[in-house]
């Protein structure tokens, strides 16, 4: 029971890392569609 709780929390912190890049490379990237685009 404990190797499935400590994976489904790592799994948890690694998610929200994830979602944090993810959201930062999005938003870099329609900056940047946007600058050129003007």
């Amino acid at each position: 029971m404990n190797i499935p709780y400590t994976w489904n929390d790592d799994h948890g912190y690694m998610f929200k890392w994830v979602v944090i890049v993810a959201g930062f490379a999005s938003a870099v990237l329609f900056i940047t569609i946007i600058y050129y685009a003007r």
